[in-house]
């Protein structure tokens, strides 16, 4: 998919360069350099430096624009696998949970990643006043929430 199209056979059909000012194959390369920065997760100020450092000196203005324009190009080449890769992600965490060999600690790992996956993260937070030794700390870390409430009712009993 390029980035220069008329919005036939595919391409993109964006606006390029307010009045003309700047060539259109300069607004798709600086479109396309802001596509790679923002894939490394890199901050608008941080966008702003790498321009800069390549001789584009734009304003933090401009670079908002560039940053929207190249996240339209980013969903639009992701837009049609998402949902594929969603499936993946899903049966990979699938197959983990499953597996006999996987411990405890990868399993809620992968439970967890599937909640945030299909969103289903509730913010939950427990406060507990409790002393434990270091042992027990360790071990409470890798205990999933409904068996770390398990425990604490058992301790609340006795």
């Amino acid at each position: 998919m390029s980035l220069n199209g008329n919005g036939k056979n595919g391409d993109l059909d964006l606006p390029v360069g307010k009045r003309g000012r700047i060539p259109e194959g300069e607004m798709i390369r600086r479109l396309e350099i802001v596509a790679v920065l923002i894939a490394q997760r890199r901050t608008r100020g941080q966008i702003r430096s790498e321009l800069a450092a390549m001789g584009i000196a734009v304003s933090g203005r401009s670079v908002t624009g560039y940053i929207s324009r190249a996240r339209l190009i980013l969903k639009s080449r992701l837009s049609a696998p998402i949902a594929e890769s969603r499936a993946k992600s899903f049966g990979l965490y699938e197959s983990i949970i499953q597996h006999p060999g996987s411990s405890m600690s990868e399993k809620i790992a992968a439970q967890r990643a599937i909640d945030k996956l299909l969103g289903l993260c509730a913010k939950e937070s427990l406060q507990v006043d409790v002393t434990v030794e270091a042992k027990e700390a360790a071990d409470l870390r890798r205990l999933a929430l409904s068996e770390l409430r398990e425990i604490l009712a058992k301790r609340a009993d006795n």
